[in-house]
């Protein structure tokens, strides 16, 4: 069983995907702090940003990932899904984009959960790649996590891994030695770093607006 753990980023980039699509079950892990700056709530589009505003502290401490909430509101939405339009309104896919932020984000102008968008982005952009693997919340997996790579060898073991697959920033922080020792080997996800594509790191909604018939046949090329 070859399992891949990542955070639940906004509509990520291809390599996201590309994880996703190589593993039998990816571990969305919720329960870990917040990144300030990080992709958990912004994400690279053609010439910007994207970025959903958050509140992400209570009492002065960083919360974790599932206690982020969306800042309430209606008018920093209407101005992302402007943005999205301005970049991508003339590409063959927008129209299958577009919908997603009255689903996901346009209409929710409550209070809203970051990881709830997120993972229903990430479900519906899945979808559109053609991507079943199952996405499971680490959150519902165990009570409180262990730090490092015991945390990761906590969720492992839960979906009976014998395969870690992890991305480039995880060699920083994770022991091969412990997960090995544990019965469980490590592979890398595997991807073209300079496959030709236009700027590195973009998100997978620029593959998806602009090649909508072939999106999936773009992810399997660059998934190599």
């Amino acid at each position: 069983m070859r399992v891949a753990i990542h955070q639940p980023n906004f509509m990520p980039w291809r390599g996201w995907f590309a994880k996703l699509m190589q593993a039998d079950v990816m571990v969305l892990l919720d329960d870990v702090q917040f990144e300030k700056g990080g992709y958990t709530n912004r994400v690279q589009i053609w010439d910007g940003m994207l970025t959903l505003p958050v509140n992400a502290t209570a009492n002065k401490e960083i919360l974790d990932v599932n206690e982020v909430d969306l800042v309430a509101g209606g008018r920093w939405r209407r101005k992302l899904r402007e943005t999205l339009r301005h970049r991508y309104g003339r590409t063959p896919g927008y129209e299958i984009v577009d919908p997603w932020f009255d689903e996901s984000i346009h209409n929710v102008l409550g209070e809203e959960r970051l990881v709830t968008v997120n993972v229903r982005l990430l479900d519906m952009m899945a979808d559109v790649l053609g991507i079943t693997t199952p996405m499971v919340w680490a959150s519902q997996l165990r009570d409180e996590p262990l730090p490092g790579t015991e945390g990761l060898v906590q969720l492992l073991k839960t979906q009976n891994a014998t395969e870690y697959l992890y991305g480039a920033g995880a060699k920083s922080y994770q022991d091969d030695e412990l997960l090995v020792a544990e019965g469980i080997s490590v592979s890398k996800v595997r991807h073209r770093l300079n496959d030709g594509y236009p700027t590195y790191g973009l998100s997978a909604v620029d593959t998806i607006c602009r090649h909508p018939h072939t999106a999936r046949q773009e992810m399997e090329t660059f998934a190599v």
